[in-house]
């Protein structure tokens, strides 16, 4: 029988689109989000109420500003327990927060300190736009996927539902609280508590330890098909998918996590559970992950079934759960989130389906790589951006230097450095500065010139110092392991 077809990462279905970078370093974070939101889907609206926990670097400063859904009217608004008064600054909104206002809380003297408690009731209903990748979208440059109707609902950082004091990037503690009709199914980042039944509502508690996003996927259809695998479990969320499909895409995703925990250890945040949620869209971006969940736009997944039977999925979800480790690069260093997370998705093709596989990808970057024009910008200089030539900067041109590093350290050192490098940053923001930092001191002085130039050239393939042939594998092969 024909192996199933693997589809090159990030393309097709779960394809390049309109990812988050992170956040250089913000002035103000939060520590902990408690949200209750109440979703009435018939009318489009959300009712919520979030208390933020803050940690202020800028504490001195008078103004606090954080943004929120341009469609929401805030209620109630204090800062530890008293009520003040703010202002709004519209056309806050970007590409990937396309309804964001800004509000500004003037805070008196006495409450200019490192911590404080930010309180916001507010309520309304989501702007409507074309979701990511339909004409409409393409026309405007204005797309969001986050909606709230009778058929589905979907709420994410994208569409700034809660209170937002930072960008993408650093984690928090969560207890969301989502009340939705009965016979409803919901899923949110973090584990689930034990639900409340209210008069034709259903109330469910999520709590996470580390996360990026608050996310919430719901739909009267939406089925779970729960996969134990030993004490762990995956399960999928869909509506319309093939049972033999779903199963196959979950076994290729506990193995993935199982191969990269058995490289890197646990990731910050992670669970025992790892969902796997197909938001009921036709459209809309490819994938996108939040410890411990996976989101992937159903309706693409179908079309590309109908195409090919045999689809896997495999290189593109084993690069979205590569993120459950690979999310500390900050602003400009965002390409290490997707360089790393590329080659891991490289990697797990090359260990769960065929060496012969992740060769032919290697081939296919380097391909692409090559025909960079020469005022493409340098790793060390790409904006955090997969508009122009971002994409295959930070991801293939980034993996095809991982792929480099591993092939003169050998595997039992490489994959040892991949840990260090992962437990010295992770939960810190992390630059290209900091990037050259560690690995230099990894690859050796002989090899320093040759990072430095896969840093810094501009345009496609760098022109290395000497050749280095590949080292041959060193025995090191991962393994599988480490509950999550």
């Amino acid at each position: 029988m024909r192996a199933p077809r693997v589809i090159t990462a990030m393309m097709a279905v779960v394809g390049l689109a309109w990812v988050a970078a992170a956040a250089p370093p913000p002035a103000s974070t939060v520590s902990k989000y408690v949200v209750e939101v109440d979703i009435v889907p018939a009318a489009g609206r959300v009712v919520a109420a979030a208390r933020l926990r803050l940690l202020r670097d800028d504490y001195l400063t008078p103004d606090l500003v954080f943004g929120l859904h341009e469609g929401f009217a805030i209620k109630k608004l204090a800062v530890n327990g008293r009520d003040l008064p703010f202002t709004t600054r519209s056309g806050a909104g970007s590409r990937l927060r396309p309804s964001s206002r800004e509000v500004v809380v003037q805070l008196p003297e006495d409450l200019r300190r490192p911590e404080l408690e930010l309180e916001v009731a507010y309520e309304g209903t989501l702007e409507d736009l074309p979701q990511f990748g339909t004409p409409e979208a393409a026309e405007t440059g204005r797309f969001l996927d986050d909606e709230v109707s009778s058929r589905r609902v979907e709420l994410s950082g994208y569409s700034t539902w809660y209170p937002q004091v930072s960008g993408f990037g650093p984690t928090f503690a969560a207890d969301l609280a989502v009340t939705l009709p009965a016979g409803w199914t919901v899923v949110c980042t973090g584990e689930p508590q034990v639900p409340e039944e209210l008069e034709g509502r259903r109330r469910t508690r999520w709590l996470a330890r580390a996360t990026n996003d608050l996310v919430v996927v719901a739909a009267p259809d939406l089925k779970v098909i729960p996969i134990r695998r030993g004490s762990d479990a995956v399960e999928i969320y869909h509506t319309r998918l093939p049972r033999a499909f779903s199963e196959r895409e979950a076994d290729n995703v506990r193995r993935t996590l199982d191969l990269y925990a058995g490289i890197l250890g646990e990731p910050e945040g992670g669970a025992a559970t790892v969902r796997v949620v197909y938001s009921p869209r036709e459209h809309g971006q490819g994938g996108y992950s939040r410890v411990p969940m996976l989101v992937l736009s159903e309706g693409r997944v179908i079309a590309a079934l109908a195409k090919d039977p045999r689809l896997s999925l495999l290189h593109g979800t084993a690069h979205e759960a590569a993120h459950f480790w690979w999310r500390f690069g900050a602003g400009q260093g965002d390409w290490i989130n997707e360089s790393f997370a590329e080659y891991f998705a490289l990697l797990a093709v090359e260990r769960i389906d065929a060496p012969a596989q992740y060769e032919s990808a290697l081939a296919r970057a380097r391909a692409v790589v090559r025909e960079l024009p020469a005022e493409a910008p340098s790793l060390a200089e790409v904006p955090p951006s997969n508009e122009g030539y971002g994409a295959t900067i930070r991801y293939q041109k980034g993996a095809l230097m991982v792929a480099w590093i591993r092939s003169i350290l050998g595997d039992d050192a490489f994959f040892a450095a991949c840990r260090a490098f992962y437990e010295a940053r992770r939960g810190r923001p992390t630059s290209t500065a900091d990037f050259e930092n560690f690995w230099t001191t990894r690859v050796g002085a002989k090899h320093v010139p040759d990072l430095e130039l896969w840093l810094t050239s501009p345009g496609g393939l760098p022109t290395l110092v000497a050749a280095h042939p590949p080292a041959e594998p060193t025995g090191g092969t991962p393994r599988p392991g480490m509950s999550r």
